[in-house]
């Protein structure tokens, strides 16, 4: 599973107000208004000890993947090992006796989850760092675990430096918070919508994950099930009656389908610095309408020119291989012809 962050890297400037909206955004400030609409989240605190260790160089082996070929005689590039580690690859943390207190909770709170949980700090989810990690992604068992995905992510050192910030008020804003989630399976990307609010009402609604034209959306969204409907009822109804402060009046809110219900991921602030309009531009929703809610999707037998559209494979592949992919129309096979 991915919850993808909402936000991404600025050299933002601004006043005490913009900086308020920005904090509002914190996981740790939103999660316990929306208890019961949005995943569940536990903010852990760190320090700066912590820190300093986040921004040390070098990775702590054993939190990484063990690498192996499918045969001696392959020359096939390496794949990870799925069969059961040894005991040099400890399931407990490595850095308890460093972090004693903040191992002690960490593995508290994914114990309460079940054995697994996906980590992000206040802001931002370390997705460019997933990779890492092989088949476990961002699966995280422990503090190891959680560490070096934390270590390697340029999206977490955007919040650890917190550039979300104008820069007036970085140094005296408060350290991030660790935020653990519990690990949800299955967790369909598909089924991830993000809503922009202005004036406390639902404007505009898109896939969250631009991968391409999913026919079953349309019918979800307009066809007997009103999923655009009660989106906009569960948006509007419930979740702004729970963000109550001036500070959500313009929000991007990242929402998941479950069976019959929304449930909250992300929040965003209503800026095109740190958010991603996706399939709008800003412009449009700036400008003033009427009542409707305006759904967009990837149109059939397109896809999109955005970046974001293959932002998840940027984060896996040399950039250079994503721009050729963006070219070919998000077609692996293309790509491939064309290099051969």
């Amino acid at each position: 599973m991915e919850v993808s962050s909402v936000t991404t890297q600025a050299d933002s400037t601004g006043s005490v107000e913009e900086a308020a909206g920005v904090l509002a955004c914190r996981t740790e400030v939103w999660a316990p208004l929306l208890e019961g609409l949005a995943i569940e989240s536990t903010a852990v605190d760190i320090d700066q000890d912590f820190v300093d260790y986040l921004n040390e160089d070098g990775l702590e082996g054993g939190a990484l993947p063990m690498p192996r070929r499918d045969s001696e005689d392959s020359d096939s590039d390496w794949e990870y090992d799925d069969s059961p580690r040894p005991e040099s690859y400890p399931a407990s943390s490595t850095l308890a006796e460093r972090f004693p207190v903040l191992n002690a909770r960490v593995e508290e709170v994914i114990g309460g989850f079940g054995g697994f949980a996906f980590p992000k700090l206040s802001w931002s989810a370390p997705t460019d760092a997933e990779w890492l990690r092989g088949p476990d992604g961002l699966k995280c068992r422990n503090l190891d675990e959680v560490a070096v995905l934390l270590k390697a992510s340029d999206f977490s050192q955007f919040d650890l430096q917190r550039l979300a910030l104008p820069e007036g008020q970085r140094q005296i804003a408060p350290l991030p918070k660790l935020i653990l989630k519990p690990y949800l399976e299955p967790f369909h990307e598909t089924l991830e919508f993000r809503c922009f609010v202005r004036n406390r009402k639902l404007r505009g609604v898109c896939p969250r994950h631009l991968t391409g034209h999913l026919p079953f959306l349309q019918e979800m969204m307009f066809g007997e099930d009103q999923g655009l409907a009660k989106l906009r009822e569960f948006i509007e109804d419930q979740v702004m009656i729970r963000l109550a402060s001036e500070d959500y009046d313009r929000i991007v809110i990242d929402v998941y389908k479950q069976k019959d219900r929304y449930l909250v991921v992300d929040l965003g602030p209503w800026d095109e610095e740190l958010t991603d309009s996706l399939l709008f531009t800003w412009e449009e929703l700036q400008q003033e309408g009427g009542d409707e809610v305006e759904w967009r999707e990837v149109p059939r037998g397109s896809m999109p020119t955005d970046p974001s559209a293959v932002r998840k494979q940027a984060s896996r592949m040399p950039v250079e291989v994503a721009q050729q992919l963006l070219l070919h129309g998000g077609d692996v096979e293309k790509l491939v012809d064309s290099l051969r």
